[in-house]
């Protein structure tokens, strides 16, 4: 019998990639941007998507794939719950925060769900040896992807408590708890820590009240740069 196996993308690029190789299974693509909108509160997944759907549009036209309604944010959540239905469902991320946070919600969801897919398993990196400035897994050939298939690794107990307690903090009131999960052992998620740290960044200093990317922005200015393309690319 052929094993069934769904692939879980961090965006259309890197499926892209991997369906155009000899690698076998179906996809899925789960593409919520968790750092930014609301997240607290949000218990059911009818509200979760009405809430965020309703954040993505007031941010006015952004990308024609943005999920501006609710239809798109049902189509991934669809991949998710369809995931029992497979013998694997293998997790493609990499190390940053956006991804970071896509993962300890997905591996939230399969602890919490009735239905769970038999195994899963996890592709994450940080580095390719053939991409010196490595962005992403969309920036790799088919051949490249399909080597990484042969490293996935089965999540452990542990990386599964440790995205449970962590999504959690990460939901909650204020940062102070999400703080308090760097001080513990993060070594079962070991991008975890650093995407996190870059997250809480992002509250105001206390020293000039800006967050980091304040901060660069205007490092940036000062620099010279002026254009949002400059900017971007600064950040």
């Amino acid at each position: 019998m052929n094993r069934r196996i769904l692939h879980l993308h961090n965006g259309d690029a890197a499926r892209a990639v991997l369906e155009r190789s000899d690698v076998p299974g179906a996809h899925a693509v789960w593409s919520e941007v968790l750092h930014e909108g609301p997240v607290r509160g949000l218990e059911t997944r009818s509200v979760w998507r009405a809430e965020r759907a309703r954040y993505y549009a007031s941010l006015g036209p952004l990308s024609p794939d943005r999920p501006d309604d609710e239809a798109l944010l049902r189509r991934w959540d669809a991949g998710l719950e369809g995931a029992a239905a497979f013998d694997e469902v293998l997790l493609w991320f990499e190390h940053d925060l956006f991804d970071q946070l896509c993962l300890i919600h997905h591996l939230q969801h399969f602890a919490r769900a009735e239905a769970r897919p038999t195994s899963l398993s996890l592709v994450c990196i940080g580095e390719h040896p053939q991409h010196p400035r490595f962005l992403g897994l969309g920036q790799l050939s088919p051949s490249e992807m399909a080597a990484l298939f042969e490293t996935r690794k089965p999540i452990t107990e542990a990386q599964t408590a440790l995205a449970s307690r962590t999504w959690r903090a990460f939901c909650g009131p204020d940062p102070t708890p999400l703080a308090a999960i760097l001080d513990t052992d993060t070594g079962a998620l070991p991008f975890l820590d650093p995407a996190l740290r870059r997250f809480l960044s992002e509250y105001p200093s206390p020293q000039q009240g800006l967050s980091r990317t304040e901060g660069q922005i205007l490092d940036a200015l000062a620099d010279g740069m002026v254009t949002g393309a400059d900017l971007f690319c600064a950040n």
